[in-house]
């Protein structure tokens, strides 16, 4: 008369790859977050902490360089990507013959202010980046590093 209750299926046992691999897959994002924090650390205050300590406060130098190095060469490589993309719809308006002569112009010009617009704004933040790379003087590097 009454129903009888199946059992679910048993889950299958993890072997030992499969819980290591969850814990790592668990562990690595606070790992990136501590390193991260460390990272900064070292950029903000990172020369005197190492002049303290008596090391040499080489390593902070090098990458404070490297660090502005990688936030110039950003800017740079999506100016470029929006360069290639402007150039390719370049082609494509030269091929495609499709519609009247106004709609046509108003697309290309609509496009060229926009790609232009962003690329001259992207590539003159790069090259100031640039600028204070190799124009900043000694004490900008060895003191806190405050942009301005």
């Amino acid at each position: 008369m009454g129903k009888t209750r199946k059992k679910g299926k048993k889950q299958p046992k993890q072997t030992g790859k499969e819980v290591l691999n969850g814990f790592f897959w668990r562990l690595v994002p606070f790992l990136i977050l501590l390193l991260v924090l460390c990272y900064v650390a070292v950029l903000g205050n990172g020369y005197e902490i190492f002049e303290e300590r008596g090391w040499n406060p080489t390593l902070v130098l090098v990458l404070r360089y490297v660090d502005h190095i990688v936030l110039a060469l950003i800017p740079m490589v999506i100016a470029l990507l929006l360069l290639w993309f402007y150039v390719r719809a370049w082609i494509r308006w030269i091929q495609n013959k499709e519609g009247t002569i106004k709609k046509q112009l108003a697309k290309i010009l609509i496009a060229s202010v926009l790609f232009l617009g962003a690329l001259s704004v992207l590539l003159s933040v790069s090259i100031n980046l640039w600028s204070t790379v190799f124009q900043a003087p000694d004490d900008y590097w060895q003191r806190e590093w405050d942009l301005k």
